[in-house]
């Protein structure tokens, strides 16, 4: 039997992600939570800026980046927040209701024959070239942090499957009609 790949299964959008929810923050005091500053507090430290990247063609294609002794120096560095599209990876793709894959003409498992001679797209089925970005980021976890309940959150993030040292964090899917706004705990 066929195991699915959770990209192509409709019944996993997340593994062990918290519940989808309004953004709200880490605020010190009353006081500040009325600010409506989320950036303004001691708890919260943005991790915008340059990180590693590598775009492979396909996620099976995907080194092992998560391991500690992984060696990422040979990777470009990409801001974030940011598209890989408009830094020359790939193209950019606006999509409402269409897959973006080019049709094959039934030679291939995403597209399947409706009439004698016409193809569609077998959803969720997606082709093998699947581009999938890589991203490296590491930072320290501050003092002031050490005992509370430590979240990274993944703002306008469309998909993504952390890792941590050692260890594979949840993973989130969500549709191109929702960038939402995925957390973890760390």
């Amino acid at each position: 039997m066929n195991k699915l790949k959770d990209w192509e299964n409709q019944y996993v959008t997340q593994r062990n992600r918290y519940p989808m929810h309004t953004p709200y923050g880490a605020y010190e005091s009353v006081e500040q939570a009325l600010s409506n500053n989320r950036n303004a507090s001691a708890f919260v430290m943005s991790l915008n800026g340059l990180w590693k990247f590598r775009l492979y063609p396909a996620p099976e294609e995907a080194e092992p980046f998560w391991q500690t002794d992984f060696d990422c120096s040979g990777w470009q560095s990409l801001p974030v927040p940011a598209n890989w599209e408009y830094h020359g990876y790939g193209k950019p793709i606006y999509t409402n209701i269409l897959y973006p894959f080019k049709r094959e003409n039934g030679s291939q498992p995403f597209e399947i024959e409706s009439t004698t001679g016409s193809f569609d797209l077998n959803a969720p089925f997606v082709p093998k070239d699947n581009l999938n970005g890589c991203y490296i980021r590491t930072f320290d976890i501050p003092e002031n942090y050490i005992g509370r309940q430590i979240l990274i959150d993944f703002g306008g993030v469309e998909s993504c499957s952390p890792h941590c040292p050692a260890r594979r964090l949840p993973a989130s899917r969500s549709t191109v009609y929702s960038m939402s706004s995925p957390r973890f705990p760390v």
